[in-house]
């Protein structure tokens, strides 16, 4: 949500239209911290949101006793907005790569920010799946919604991805959900993509 005139101004900017919204609201990633996460999973933790948007789950997080929130995007006004409301903002393309090597977080979250099928094999999809892993803390909660949607002509590459994700899930305690539509609604997740799931650990 957008709560003034200059976070307006800022976002104007933004590359995708919807995030120029001022209206976007925060009851979904509060249905998710009901259901999911307690108190405990943000105070004196280190909480990074993949995609962050208007930052309202971050700001969330620094309400519940985070002691740092930091966000990843590649939209440089996200991070101006994250960065006016407190927030340590990375500006980075994760097509490229994980832009965390050597750091830990106690929370990972995101909500339709990273895509599977970015991929051109499966092998570069493990490798950053695997440095994502590698950035939670033993003990750390994660949850991650993808928005893992083929581009057209590689729909081939979706089972392959989901055959990635579940070994990589396996292995690193993390369970895969197939949220009914109800729950998707409420999470905000009601996406138009091939699988809608979650993968979470707590």
């Amino acid at each position: 949500m957008l709560y003034n005139l200059e976070e307006k101004e800022i976002m104007s900017a933004a590359v995708q239209p919807n995030m120029r919204n001022p209206d976007i609201g925060v009851a979904p990633f509060k249905h998710i911290i009901k259901k999911h996460l307690r108190r405990s999973a943000f105070k004196n933790k280190r909480i990074l949101d993949i995609g962050p948007g208007q930052c309202d789950f971050l700001d969330l997080a620094k309400k519940a006793g985070a002691e740092h929130t930091s966000g990843c995007d590649f939209d440089p006004a996200v991070g101006a907005l994250g960065m006016l409301r407190g927030h340590d903002m990375t500006i980075a393309n994760l097509k490229q790569g994980w832009p965390y090597k050597g750091e830990v977080f106690d929370g990972i979250f995101c909500r339709g920010s990273i895509n599977c099928c970015w991929f051109s094999s499966e092998e570069r999809l493990v490798v950053f799946l695997d440095e994502l892993a590698a950035s939670l803390a033993p003990g750390g909660w994660m949850w991650i919604a993808p928005w893992n949607n083929p581009a057209p002509g590689k729909e081939d590459f979706l089972e392959v991805a989901q055959r990635a994700c579940t070994a990589w899930a396996d292995c690193n305690g993390i369970r895969i959900e197939m949220p009914p539509p109800r729950k998707r609604a409420k999470y905000g997740i009601d996406y138009s993509i091939p699988r809608v799931e979650i993968w979470h650990r707590q």
